[in-house]
Parts: structure tokens; sequence; C-alpha cells
């Protein structure tokens, strides 16, 4: 998948879910803000990453470079 397309999907899937658990704790009287924080909780690898890790890897692959290389130190 070109990385353009994998970053559109990345940022739409990650608005989405937060919107979504947002919504869900505001209904409950709760800040959304934090439903959002949760939303990043199961989009990681600690949940999503441990209930569909190839869903998770294709979604969001390791990073090609290391940040020494980025930083180029």
């Amino acid at each position: 998948m070109p990385s353009f397309k994998l970053l559109i999907l990345q940022i739409g899937t990650i608005l989405i879910v937060a919107r979504l658990v947002g919504w869900l704790f505001g209904k409950f009287h709760q800040p959304r803000v934090v439903g959002e924080m949760v939303a990043g909780i199961l989009l990681g690898p600690s949940l999503l990453g441990w209930l569909a890790p190839e869903l998770s890897a294709t979604l969001f692959p390791p990073p090609r470079f290391s940040r020494r290389k980025v930083l180029d130190i």
C-alpha cells in the first residue's frame, strides 16, 4: 500500500474511532477528551495489537528507519 494512502487510512481511522469513543463517553457524562485517550489505547498495541496483530501491523506498520538515522546522529 503506498505510503500516502496508508497515511490517509491511519488518520481517518484515528479520527473516526476517537470521535466515536468520545461521543460514547459524552453520553455517560464523562469528558470527551478522556474517551479520545481511551480510543488511542484501543488502537494501540496494548489492545488492537493483542486482539488482531495482523490488522495492527497492516494499519500501523513499524517504522522503516530508526530514529537515529532520521535525526542523522
